[in-house]
């Protein structure tokens, strides 16, 4: 994907985050829920960081057509896989946290911790614990982060990372259909919520400068 287009901020993910994030805007520097999402954006810069550079290298030479060889279909299907699993999976992580900054607790389970059940204070005990994405999701639908979540193909990832498709006269097929009419669309609406979610939260942070350390 060579072509540079403009970036749209996607109108309904802001409408979602707005609340959430004018909250943090409003917080007392000390208090425990900004001292929690601080952390959280400071634990999330350098995945983030290697998180576009893997992407960006990976998806480097890619170009898209509306036919492919094998080949060529099934390096996409990795691609959006990679970038469910790395961009994806560490906005998510962010997104989790800034909800948890507004009071909602986000349960973990591990039968090897005593208790077993207790609250997600940070990335790390999101990793840790290694909760699953749909986990994760289930919890930003289930506080309102519709948009954002709808937008992430859970079924195309699913067939993807189990290998569920099919490859016939040098075509892949995922349930009968063309890899290539899942994909498209599906890997970029996912990357522009990506680059929204980027955008409100680099103006947040302008905003609010006391959320990342200041250069020295």
């Amino acid at each position: 994907m060579n072509k540079k287009k403009p970036i749209l901020i996607n109108k309904k993910i802001e409408l979602e985050l707005k609340p959430l994030l004018n909250s943090i805007r409003k917080m007392n520097v000390k208090s425990a829920n900004f001292i929690l999402f601080k952390r959280a954006l400071h634990d999330f810069s350098p995945k983030y960081g290697r998180a576009w550079k893997t992407f960006g290298f990976i998806t480097r030479d890619m170009e898209w057509y509306t036919e492919y060889d094998a080949k060529e279909e099934i390096q996409t299907l990795f691609a959006y896989l990679g970038l469910t699993e790395s961009l994806g999976n560490t906005f998510v992580n962010l997104l989790v946290m800034l909800i948890v900054a507004n009071g909602i607790d986000f349960h973990i389970e591990n039968i090897h911790e005593t208790p077993h059940i207790r609250h997600a204070n940070s990335i790390e005990d999101l990793e840790k614990n290694r909760v699953p994405l749909h986990t994760k999701l289930n919890f930003l639908e289930d506080s309102g982060i519709t948009e954002f979540v709808k937008i992430i193909n859970r079924q195309l990832r699913n067939d993807i990372a189990h290998l569920n498709f099919d490859v016939r006269d040098d075509q892949v097929y995922i349930r009968g259909r063309p890899a290539f009419e899942h994909v498209t669309n599906s890997y970029a609406n996912l990357l522009d919520a990506i680059k929204t979610v980027d955008i409100l939260i680099r103006r947040l942070v302008k905003d609010r400068g006391d959320l990342v350390p200041k250069n020295k």
